[in-house]
């Protein structure tokens, strides 16, 4: 008989307790903030959530390569950055909504968030060109 199936699957002292925004809420946030809330809010929820890292950060590498590259189109890149990340935290979410069924608040971060990104979306608009292409 194998013993191992009689050993404790979760180990002692570590907290495998997730949090996470509401997903509603938080592509209402990348709609009206932009690239910066989208990104932002999108990896520290996949952390919140457990999802590998790397798929985390190939959407925000993406995201903001595509912001570069165009400009001109950068809060519909945003939206699609942000429903990019819904989709990766979807499965992640409804299991913590199953076993916790509590969401942490969004409006101040995003707030914050959807400030300092149509900052940066304003300098880059304006003096973008100038930055890249000299006088």
């Amino acid at each position: 008989m194998n013993h191992e199936l009689f050993q404790p699957t979760l180990k002692p002292n570590v907290d495998y307790e997730t949090k996470s925004y509401n997903l509603n809420h938080y592509l209402l946030a990348v709609v009206l903030g932009g690239l910066l809330p989208a990104i932002v809010l999108g990896v520290k929820n996949a952390g919140w959530l457990r999802i590998k890292p790397l798929w985390s950060y190939a959407i925000a590498a993406a995201g903001v390569a595509v912001f570069f590259l165009t400009a001109r189109y950068a809060h519909f890149l945003a939206i699609g950055t942000g429903i990019m990340y819904y989709f990766l935290l979807r499965g992640r979410y409804r299991i913590h909504m199953g076993l916790f069924a509590k969401t942490e608040p969004i409006l101040p971060e995003a707030v914050l968030y959807a400030l300092l990104g149509k900052a940066v979306e304003w300098f880059f608009a304006a003096k973008g060109v100038q930055l890249f292409h000299g006088n």
